[in-house]
């Protein structure tokens, strides 16, 4: 766990080095994060588990303001052979006084290859984000079900027609500052949906090299039965990467 803190640290002291050399005396450091830009994010991706111990990966990411009210986000990841997961997510914005109400729902694939398992998850949320706070709480559909049986009669699965989504995050600066650090918990991400009892907990930081180019890394850690009396590591991944923002 110190080690991929240490590193998440060292990540972003790379990335500041990285952009001030990379830019010359002309060149204007961008002064704020406009909302409304669309962007791609890749990333790399490591991950430790008491299920799969190590593996690596990459994930694909693109953010689409459409207008004002409303903006979409989809995220593909592929853990090398063992996991694959697909989220696509829509945004209905309401502006308010002071930051946004959101309304959200998503749709979520996570197959396991080595299991032969996959996890499909529907969800609705409401939310509510301004500079340094953001908080969603909703609800969620999961389906389990075996990859080698067909889809039909013969199929083994596993429903959950109703689960809790919650997530509060909290940034250190106003969210349209060129560099920032995030923290937080919830149960989903766009790369997985847990159930309510298996938070997770992340840490990520941007900094935002050019009007362009955004360099960013997270961690997320995922403890295992949160809210009972067998809470031990199950978890931790990381990811670092860049964002280009049309």
């Amino acid at each position: 766990m110190k080690k991929v803190l240490w590193g998440f640290i060292g990540t972003m002291l790379l990335a500041h080095g990285i952009c001030l050399s990379a830019q010359d005396e002309t060149m204007d450091v961008p002064k704020s994060r406009p909302h409304d830009s669309y962007s791609v994010t890749l990333q790399g991706v490591y991950d430790y588990s008491g299920t799969f111990a190590h593996q690596g990966g990459v994930d694909l990411a693109g953010h689409m303001p459409f207008n004002p009210y409303f903006e979409a986000d989809a995220g593909f990841e592929f853990m090398g052979p063992k996991t694959l997961a697909g989220t696509f997510v829509a945004r209905p914005k309401f502006p308010v006084a002071v930051g946004e109400l959101f309304l959200e729902g998503a749709v979520h694939l996570r197959a396991f290859k080595t299991s032969d398992i996959a996890n499909f998850s529907m969800a609705a949320s409401f939310g509510y984000r301004m500079d340094y706070v953001s908080v969603q709480l909703g609800v969620q559909s999961m389906t389990f079900f075996d990859l080698l049986k067909e889809f039909g009669d013969g199929r083994t699965t596993l429903s959950e027609p109703i689960n809790l989504v919650f997530k509060l995050a909290f940034n250190v600066r106003p969210s349209t500052s060129p560099w920032n650090i995030s923290f937080g918990g919830g149960n989903f991400t766009l790369y997985q949906y847990e159930r309510f009892y298996y938070p997770i907990f992340f840490l990520g930081g941007h900094y935002d090299c050019s009007d362009h180019i955004t360099v960013r890394a997270e961690v997320d850690f995922k403890p295992s039965g949160m809210f009972n009396m067998t809470t031990h590591f199950n978890e931790i991944t990381a990811r670092a990467g860049l964002t280009y923002n049309f």
